[in-house]
């Protein structure tokens, strides 16, 4: 995996990059970020980094240690749900150790969805809201879903994934002529 270090230092933090200031430990909110960026298109987390784009570094005694850290955390569903595997490496730049991450697109877990917001952070769970659009319109896309929740058309395809994988819905006649069918479940 190549990060082209210079050129992200360049553009500074931005809604799919956050440097994290990390010298001997992982940073509190790191999988608030991490999580976000699952939610929305990816991004790159770069530990070492402070806000303002000075690097600071990790210091070396602690780099295996730190990216330990990272994989047993990804596995663990208080941190992040459902389970991501990174691919954690450590790059020296400028006499400094880094630990650059990439987060790309992954599955979107049923239940709270974290996002960042440069001025608020909140929690939003979009399960009901999708049923019930779909009970009251079943010819519905999942382009005019994320239109009317105002999320992302793969942030709906990933819930519509895992609601068919629970089978709580199901496709009727294929994806152009078809519709949606909710499944009630048993009272």
């Amino acid at each position: 995996m190549y990060i082209n270090i210079p050129n992200i230092l360049k553009k500074g933090e931005r809604l799919s990059v956050e440097f994290k200031k990390a010298k001997n430990k992982l940073p509190e909110n790191l999988f608030d970020t991490v999580c976000a960026f699952l939610n929305r298109n990816g991004g790159t987390v770069l530990l070492g980094v402070t806000d303002n784009g000075i690097i600071e570094g990790v210091d070396v005694d602690a780099v295996q240690q730190m990216k330990k850290d990272i994989i047993n955390l990804s596995n663990n569903p208080q941190k992040l749900f459902p389970a991501f595997l990174f691919d954690v490496q450590e790059v020296e730049f400028e006499g400094k150790w880094l630990i650059p991450k990439d987060i790309f697109i992954a599955q979107v877990p049923l239940g709270d969805i974290f996002e960042e917001n440069k001025n608020e952070d909140f929690t939003k769970d979009f399960t009901k809201e999708i049923l019930l659009i779909i009970k009251n319109k079943p010819t519905i896309t999942t382009m005019e879903l994320a239109e009317n929740l105002k999320v992302t058309r793969r942030t709906i395809a990933n819930y519509i994934n895992v609601l068919k994988r629970e089978n709580r819905i199901h496709r009727v006649d294929g994806k152009k002529l078809g519709y949606w069918k909710v499944i009630e479940e048993d009272k």
